[in-house]
């Protein structure tokens, strides 16, 4: 059983048929996307001296990352509720960050406009 009553076709090959009351739109029109950046690596540390900084999906846990690096001057950050993305292989893992995070080359960060 289905849990939409009636679908149609997204025009999309990948993704198939949608709920028939969705629209199909490009992410841009409606989030923000945050493409990671590393920072200088003498800026980062395990001493929990700044704020936790996330290189990629290896501090990803079922649904919040766990971090084990943190950094002094992030250049990129996601904040609370942003959707977590890997960007790197393996792509596609997704984290909710539930407080700022430094984000590293390997994340980006979806935030609602």
């Amino acid at each position: 059983m289905k849990p939409y009553p009636t679908y149609k076709d997204s025009g999309i090959e990948w993704i198939g048929e949608i709920p028939k009351d969705w629209e199909v739109k490009k992410l841009k029109y409606f989030d923000s996307v945050i493409m990671g950046q590393s920072p200088d690596s003498e800026d980062c540390n395990k001493d929990r001296i700044g704020i936790s900084f996330l290189q990629g999906n290896a501090d990803f846990s079922s649904t919040n990352p766990i971090p084990s690096v943190w950094c002094e001057k992030p250049n990129k950050t996601a904040e609370e509720d942003d959707i977590l993305l890997s960007v790197r292989e393996p792509v596609g893992a997704v984290n909710i960050a539930e407080q700022t995070y430094g984000i590293g080359r390997g994340l980006c960060a979806i935030r609602p406009k």
